[in-house]
């Protein structure tokens, strides 16, 4: 069976997010849900210092995925979607390779940094 470029960039981002354990789907666009809505939706555990409880949280994240060197190739929806999600203090991002998700290290900014996010 043939695979897309961004196909195989999904296998692949399916692929690592499964082997991280990260709770993740692929929401499927029938017309009923919300337009530009990334590719990825999920949520990501997070423990929290010492100084901050000590809890796990879990973080909303959610990842556009493109072909490869399509990176700025993202509709007004879609970055509409992003911005907002990041605004939000979730993580949003567009990959062309599963290997160079900021997820898996993330949160290691700044909550300015996140709210400055391009």
């Amino acid at each position: 069976m043939a695979t897309t470029p961004e196909g195989k960039v999904k296998a692949a981002v399916r692929k690592r997010l499964k082997a991280l354990g990260y709770w993740h789907y692929f929401p499927v666009q029938n017309g009923l849900g919300c337009v530009g809505i990334p590719d990825v939706i999920g949520c990501k555990p997070v423990t929290i210092t010492p100084e901050m409880v000590g809890k796990t949280i879990g973080v909303f994240f959610a990842v556009e995925t493109k072909a490869p060197g399509k990176l700025k190739n993202t509709t007004p929806n879609q970055r509409k979607n992003i911005d907002a999600i990041n605004a939000h203090f979730g993580h949003a991002e567009v990959v062309d390779d599963a290997e160079k998700m900021e997820i898996v290290t993330w949160p290691t900014r700044s909550t300015e940094q996140l709210r400055t996010k391009e």
